[in-house]
């Protein structure tokens, strides 16, 4: 029987239809890899690869961003959106005062199925757009060839690329001189309210 892998959008509403009447499996807490292959369907070289190229990543910001690739048998029951979702908020809450600045590339292998989940303040750079096209036409096509290492990798490199090349602010906390200037301008600010309400009302 032909493989057909689907794909879903974490930031959409997708409903699994497939494997409902099975126990839900404990979703994993956060690990010390970046590449968690609980399917085993990734080849050491390239796990090792995933490793460099995932870490490199977040090196690049003082304000880290997180690309993480996970592979699963079976999700016995969980929706594939929600068990997504869950499983990037353990990633996160493992490391509190982070934002939520996480990719997660997650391949089902018992039911076809690849997600690419994306934190919020990413958004509006790993679009819903792009990642139908990485998925699409990028990893899919591999994943067909029953290349799953093969897609998994281009699936990455692609997300790596895109992060690499966009202007990410890092979150800095704000310093004691900024802090002043700012209450100075919000006096400032009252203080000019005030006078023109006092106007709105002698007049």
């Amino acid at each position: 029987m032909k493989k057909v892998f689907v794909f879903c959008v974490v930031v959409s509403i997708f409903v699994l239809s497939a494997g409902s009447g099975f126990a839900k499996i404990e979703i994993p807490g956060r690990a010390s890899t970046w590449v968690n292959d609980y399917a085993g369907i990734i080849d050491k070289d390239t796990k090792a690869y995933l490793e460099q190229l995932c870490g490199s990543v977040e090196q690049k910001t003082s304000d880290p961003i997180e690309v993480i690739v996970a592979t699963f048998r079976s999700l016995g029951g969980w929706d594939l959106r929600d068990f997504t979702t869950e499983y990037g908020e353990k990633w996160r809450e493992a490391k509190k005062g982070r934002r939520d600045n996480g990719v997660i590339l997650l391949v089902v292998m018992d039911t076809q199925q690849v997600t690419i989940g994306v934190g919020q303040n990413l958004r509006h750079i790993v679009t819903q757009k792009t990642i139908e096209d990485i998925v699409q036409n990028t990893i899919v096509p591999e994943f067909k060839k029953n290349n799953y290492a093969g897609g998994i990798k281009k699936g990455t490199e692609a997300i790596v690329s895109i992060l690499n090349k966009a202007d990410i602010p890092a979150n800095k906390p704000i310093t004691g001189a900024k802090l002043i200037a700012l209450l100075v301008l919000i006096g400032i600010g009252l203080i000019i309210i005030r006078g023109l309400l006092k106007k709105g009302v002698s007049a």
